[in-house]
């Protein structure tokens, strides 16, 4: 799956920003209807999209990081950063909230995640936007 977002401003980096995806099917077998990933970028994306650098963080996690354009530190600092082994001033750097976090992705506090109580949300279904291999509905 490939997730497409337009813009009409040039983005700040470490600001989280959200991005409306479509459906999930749940490997339980719910359905969420509409779903949200929160995510922060760094750095800037080159013409050909060669320099893009996915980081995952933890299942409570958040996606902040590191610095952007504010001085709230992040959970990464010391490896991404400008001059940093991932170097935001090379890449491109994407951090996305998982599907049922609490940092700005549906969760449990969503309306369509409401739609879906009672059914558990999987580490596959949190991985399927994220790799790519989710069932959009």
């Amino acid at each position: 799956m490939t997730i497409t977002i337009s813009r009409t401003a040039a983005p700040g980096n470490g600001v989280v920003r959200y991005a409306s995806i479509g459906g999930l099917d749940l490997e339980a077998g719910g359905y969420l209807p509409e779903v949200t990933l929160g995510y922060e970028t760094w750095g800037t994306l080159n013409a050909d999209g060669s320099n893009a650098v996915l980081i995952e963080h933890a299942l409570t996690g958040s996606t902040h990081v590191t610095r952007g354009d504010s001085d709230e530190p992040g959970w990464w600092e010391q490896l991404a950063g400008p001059g940093a082994p991932v170097d935001t001033d090379r890449f491109f750097v994407v951090s996305i909230n998982i599907v049922g976090g609490c940092y700005g992705s549906t969760g449990p506090s969503s309306v369509a995640r409401t739609a879906s109580r009672g059914v558990p949300l999987s580490p596959g279904d949190a991985a399927g936007f994220h790799g790519g291999g989710g069932q959009a509905g």
